[in-house]
């Protein structure tokens, strides 16, 4: 199911591509401080369009690893309490064994 998704996203784009560039082969000057060009409008568009791609997949993309660092960090910190809280739980019930063993001690005798 994924694979035909992927399929017509790609149909998608090609056709967007390809329709950019059909109604848009009009020369753009470009005037840069060290060199001027001319350049079709849609090459022009297709690159604006794909620094945002790039720009956006790289914010996101830190953001990404700032949440799944967090996120290891606090599955850790959590591991850490389970682990006390299983030790104190153990501690308490040998605790209250020992009670229970020195009761039935002193009421023996």
């Amino acid at each position: 199911m994924s694979k035909i998704f992927y399929f017509f996203i790609t149909i998608v784009f090609l056709a967007f591509g390809l329709v950019l560039g059909v109604f848009n082969p009009h020369l753009v000057k470009i005037d840069l401080v060290f060199q001027q060009a001319q350049f079709p409008l849609s090459i022009i568009i297709a690159l604006s369009m794909l620094l945002g791609i790039l720009l956006t997949a790289t914010y996101m993309g830190s953001i990404i690893l700032k949440l799944r660092w967090n996120l290891k960090r606090q599955l850790k910190i959590n591991t850490k309490q389970t682990n006390k809280t299983i030790e104190l739980n153990s501690q308490l019930i040998e605790l209250k064994n020992n009670v229970s063993s020195s009761k039935e001690i002193t009421s023996n005798v």
